[in-house]
């Protein structure tokens, strides 16, 4: 631009007064059309640094010894969560099963439920212990699934084979257990859906 400009001059110089009147208007032109580019350019510098900026907030950078602490400590609820899923759907497994016999059976339901409550009391104290290190939505995430599985465990204290309300006939003992028999359903649902958020979180993490 500037070396048209120096070109132009160069000829218009030569006419006189009229010539300074086009190097003017040509100076002017010039610069609008300058001033346009810039513009231009800083507002595609802008969008650029915006959607830069846009893709930092979506990470969050954390330190090599942060991230290896993160991953044992998610490493641990993940075994106590999917431990604790199994042991409380076999409560109350949503399908039909081979009749044992009573004795077989009260040992059956009698494990079943003694892996559920260790199950349950070891996710408690493994969420209670690491809390300070995991993320304050996942943690809402932990600790409301925990208070899921422990009503399936109530269920099973209160209308499970051994309830201490267990009558077959009583309405709201049925009502429970239809209940409880959906709940099944939902605690393994529910632990795929924690899963993906957890590899979400991870996802989302980049070292220093």
């Amino acid at each position: 631009m500037i070396e048209i400009i120096k070109t132009a001059s160069a000829i218009i110089v030569s006419t006189g007064i009229v010539g300074v009147i086009i190097m003017g208007i040509i100076k002017f032109s010039a610069d609008k059309i300058a001033e346009k580019l810039s513009k231009k350019y800083e507002y595609k510098l802008i969008e650029k640094l915006e959607a830069y900026k846009s893709e930092l907030e979506k990470k969050n950078y954390i330190s090599k010894a942060r991230f290896d602490l993160e991953f044992s400590i998610y490493g641990e609820i993940s075994e106590k969560l999917l431990i604790a899923a199994e042991a409380c759907f076999w409560l109350f497994p949503a399908q039909i099963e081979s009749i044992y016999e009573d004795k077989i059976q009260n040992e059956i339901y009698n494990k079943r439920y003694q892996d559920a409550q260790t199950a349950i009391y070891e996710l408690q104290r493994i969420l209670g212990m690491k809390s300070p290190f995991i993320s304050e939505d996942l943690y809402e995430i932990f600790f409301d699934y925990k208070k899921m599985l422990s009503n399936q465990k109530t269920a099973f204290e209160y209308f499970g084979p051994f309830g201490i309300l267990k009558n077959s006939n009583d309405p709201v003992h049925n009502k429970e257990m239809t209940e409880a028999y959906s709940r099944s359903a939902q605690i393994l649902e529910k632990h795929k859906e924690i899963v993906k958020k957890m590899r979400v979180y991870f996802n989302s993490l980049e070292i220093l």
